[in-house]
């Protein structure tokens, strides 16, 4: 609810490829390639925003203005958010948009929320580590043939991630025959 003669500002997905239906590319991360929001502030009277968020679980975010923008948010100003971790862990999240130009605010959904989902670094096996087993402590993760058939989602090979430069994610794993 806006103040006598003040229009609420207006928030628009950007026409980027990949954030026009939801403001968030991409929809499916990994943790060491975080997703990134991007939203299009308007205001018709040249507010600029007080606030500029994405919420995320809960917790509001603040968006920074774009490089290459104008200045002019009658015109629109793109404002952007990459989230990595600890921020956005593995895991589905809900998030939306919200602005305020001190005057009244907007959201983006209106009321509902959207979604977008973290996940862990892909595992590489290289020909030849087959035959090597790796443990975490005493905990054997690979390969237990009876745990990778039974665990559905194969949780219990999370700790096996790699970082980008192909370093252990979890320095506990090693490598060896523990018999």
């Amino acid at each position: 609810v806006g103040k006598s003669g003040n229009q609420p500002p207006m928030l628009d997905y950007s026409a980027l490829s990949g954030y026009a239906t939801d403001g968030v590319e991409p929809n499916v991360a990994f943790e060491n390639d975080p997703p990134v929001f991007k939203l299009v502030y308007t205001d018709a009277e040249g507010s600029r925003p007080a606030l500029m968020n994405v919420v995320v679980d809960g917790v509001a975010y603040a968006m920074t203005v774009d490089t290459g923008q104008d200045g002019d948010v009658t015109n629109g100003e793109q404002y952007t958010f990459t989230g990595g971790a600890p921020v956005l862990t593995k895991g589905v999240h809900n998030f939306h948009f919200e602005t305020s130009d001190g005057a009244a605010d907007a959201r983006l959904p209106g009321s509902s929320e959207l979604i977008f989902e973290v996940r862990n670094v892909p595992v590489l096996l290289v020909p030849g580590i087959t035959g090597t087993e790796l443990y975490r402590g005493t905990e054997k993760l690979w390969i237990d043939l009876d745990r990778l058939y039974t665990d559905i989602g194969d949780n219990f090979l999370d700790p096996l991630a790699m970082n980008i430069d192909g370093s252990p994610s979890d320095p506990g794993v090693v490598a060896g025959d523990r018999t």
